[in-house]
């Protein structure tokens, strides 16, 4: 019989002996499940509340997802995999592109005086 390693438990016996080449593994994990979280939280229409995270405490990569609007419920599938965890809306800034002060029309300037 194997025994099996889910990669949170690879990352934490990494830790554990001090593999020598544990943050270039963890950067290269971390960046893989950035882009994955980016990706369910596009396809759910729900917003990713923070990126990829590994925590050294505790040896787990995550990343938390909440409401993309007010009152918007938690997909099933995201429920059933945290429980315990709660499900919020908190708003965010707009981009940069939709900033009203860069939306603004133009002032009309007069003359051009020498």
């Amino acid at each position: 019989m194997s025994k099996i390693l889910d990669v949170n438990a690879m990352l934490a016996v990494a830790m554990e002996i001090r593999l020598p080449t544990l943050n270039s593994h963890r950067a290269r994990i971390e960046a893989m499940t950035e882009a994955l979280a980016f990706d369910l939280a596009r396809h759910l229409k729900i917003e990713m509340d923070r990126g990829a995270e590994f925590d050294v405490k505790t040896g787990m990569l995550s990343a938390a997802f909440g409401a993309k609007a007010p009152n918007q419920p938690c997909p099933p599938h995201v429920a059933r995999r945290d429980p315990k965890g709660t499900w919020e809306y908190k708003p965010r800034p707009k981009p940069a592109g939709e900033l009203p002060s860069l939306m603004a029309k133009p002032q009309k300037r007069g003359p051009a005086t020498k």
